[in-house]
């Protein structure tokens, strides 16, 4: 079973996502909305836990497929996260060449900082979100494709230790058992990360708390979704949308971020039944399409971002000996550099442009490398799992 309206959201906040990383100046940007759909990240966390717990639960509890799930969630994710990150590669090594002709001397050093070439093994073994970095590096949104790799492995061998001891031990039933142990876990994660930053925006640092967290939320989400088995019409979905929309709008970088996890799982609650009008709404083409494109939509927005946008602005810029740039307040007060364009219609017109851009990208991405790596994965594993 496949949650079309879930998915059709998950292709909704990829866009926000890839929305909120864009630092043109514009009525867009400014909106409190915008300004907090980081927030989504924990809506994909959430997410994946209730799909993965209603795909694979059962079968992990038996202790017998954690390699074949292991195997297919890596090839689910890592093959567009390497070309991705070959093509991060490629424009380095265009520059690096560029600036060795003496063309051109870029204020940002090919391969420094970010993309500097130390940083690449972390990224390429999906590392980037355990700490070993200082800060966001190469395709800084990949970090939560990090922290969810691992956190699939936990999961997967949690349920499988857990249904080993139930069984051997017969105290409780593989359920409960399980059920008990992932408690401890989310109430370890979810504790360790409110103690050790000051709102739910982290990252290469402490993002597989962050993941484990949402996460384990979805697991609980699911379980709670199957006793139930609740019929939610257009009055709930309507209430959980909006109940949605104005905690990211006011959430912003506190406390309150803390509570993104539940607010999610409030909502994946309620649209997985699939009864209301807006879920009428997100069955539609449009949104199944986006929804499978989300992946692709994600993973590529910064690097259209970065190579698309920020350094063609910067070359217009010293071309044409304009500042094309500006400051406002970030969240903590301290002065951000956005591209300011002159005007709403010129600024809004690129914002346009480059969420279509985003989504043709993404459809090609999707055609041309997520599904022939899909195809060879189930060459390579056979139907011990659902794919």
């Amino acid at each position: 079973m496949r949650f079309r309206v879930l998915d059709g959201w998950r292709g909704v906040c990829a866009l926000c996502v890839a929305l909120f990383h864009l630092d043109i100046l514009s009525p867009v940007y400014s909106a409190g909305f915008v300004r907090n759909s980081w927030l989504f990240v924990d809506f994909f966390f959430v997410l994946s836990g209730f799909v993965i717990t209603h795909g694979y639960a059962e079968r992990l509890a038996t202790g017998r497929v954690f390699a074949d799930f292991a195997l297919r969630r890596f090839w689910r994710v890592w093959p567009l996260h390497i070309v991705v990150l070959i093509a991060f590669l490629a424009v380095e090594g265009a520059r690096s060449l560029i600036q060795a002709q003496g063309l051109v001397t870029f204020a940002d050093p090919p391969f420094s900082g970010a993309t500097a070439a130390t940083r690449l093994p972390s990224n390429i073994l999906l590392l980037q979100a355990l700490g070993i970095n200082d800060r966001l590096t190469w395709n800084g949104p990949s970090w939560s494709i990090s922290s969810e790799f691992w956190t699939y492995l936990i999961f997967a061998g949690t349920l499988s230790l857990s249904g080993l001891a139930a069984r051997r031990f017969a105290i409780f039933s593989e359920m409960r058992t399980t059920a008990f142990v992932l408690a401890a876990l989310l109430a370890a994660s979810y504790a360790a990360l409110v103690s050790l930053s000051r709102d739910i925006d982290v990252s290469f640092n402490l993002g597989l708390l962050r993941c484990l967290s949402g996460f384990l939320a979805g697991y609980f989400t699911y379980r709670a979704w199957c006793a139930t088995t609740p019929k939610f019409g257009s009055s709930a979905e309507l209430s959980v949308l909006a109940v949605v929309i104005v905690f990211v709008a006011t959430a912003g970088h506190g406390a309150a971020s803390f509570a993104a996890p539940l607010v999610f799982s409030v909502a994946v609650y309620v649209f997985a039944s699939e009864q209301g009008l807006i879920s009428a709404w997100m069955s539609r083409p449009l949104f199944d399409w986006l929804g499978r494109s989300s992946y692709s939509i994600y993973l590529w927005h910064a690097f259209i971002i970065a190579n698309l946008i920020d350094r063609p602005v910067q070359f217009i810029a010293k071309a044409t000996h304009r500042d094309l740039t500006t400051f406002v307040a970030g969240f903590d007060g301290s002065p951000l550099k956005v591209i300011t364009l002159g005007g709403d219609v010129a600024s809004l017109a690129v914002t346009i442009a480059y969420l279509a851009t985003v989504l043709a990208v993404a459809g090609l991405s999707r055609r041309w490398i997520e599904a022939p790596s899909a195809k060879l994965s189930g060459m390579l594993f056979r139907r011990r799992l659902a794919p």
